[in-house]
C-alpha cells in the first residue's frame, strides 16, 4: 500500500526450512502485485556493512522484511547511526511481536504473531506423536500486524 517495489527480505543467519518457506512466499506475493523481493542473510557482527550494501544496490531495495523482531532493532539502530531516515530512506519491519521497548525510540512495525498458540499445538502434536498418531507436516497460524512509525 505504501508503494515499495524491492522489499529485502533479512532472513536468518541459520538455513531454516521456515525462513526459505517465508523468503518464497514474499516473493511470490510481491511478483504478484509487480514488484520483487531479494534475499540478505543477517550479519549482527556486520550490521553497517550489511546496510552500505542495502542501500548502494543498483536497484536498492526501499524496504526491508526482517526475519525477526531483534534483527529489526539492530538494523534501526546503524540506520540511526548512520543518519538513515525511517520510513523516507528505508522502510523496516520485524517479524514476531516479541516488541524490545528498551531498544531505539521508535515504534517497530511488526508482524505478531500467537506463540501461545503455537506453543499448545506443539504439544499437542508431539502428544500425538507419543501415541502413534500422524500429525500434521505444516500447521498455519493468523497473524497479526502491528503498526508504528518505521515503515
Amino acid at each position: 500500500d505504501r508503494g515499495h517495489r524491492h522489499i529485502e527480505n533479512l532472513t536468518s543467519h541459520v538455513p531454516l526450512a521456515s525462513a526459505a518457506a517465508r523468503a518464497v512466499t514474499l516473493q511470490r506475493l510481491l511478483m504478484a502485485r509487480g514488484g520483487k523481493s531479494t534475499v540478505m542473510n543477517f550479519d549482527r557482527f556486520e550490521t553497517p556493512k550489511m546496510l552500505s550494501d542495502l542501500l548502494t544496490m543498483a536497484d536498492r531495495p526501499t524496504a526491508v522484511c526482517c526475519w525477526n523482531d531483534y534483527y529489526a532493532y539492530v538494523l534501526i539502530n546503524a540506520c540511526l547511526t548512520a543518519g538513515v531516515r525511517m520510513p523516507e530512506d528505508l522502510a523496516i519491519v520485524g517479524f514476531d511481536g516479541l516488541l524490545e521497548t528498551r531498544l531505539p525510540a521508535r515504534r517497530l512495525v511488526t508482524v505478531s504473531v500467537p506463540w501461545e498458540d503455537m506453543a499448545a499445538d506443539a504439544v499437542r502434536m508431539i502428544v500425538q506423536q507419543i501415541d502413534g498418531l500422524p500429525v500434521a507436516p505444516m500447521n498455519t497460524f493468523p497473524v497479526l500486524l502491528i503498526p508504528g512509525d518505521t515503515a
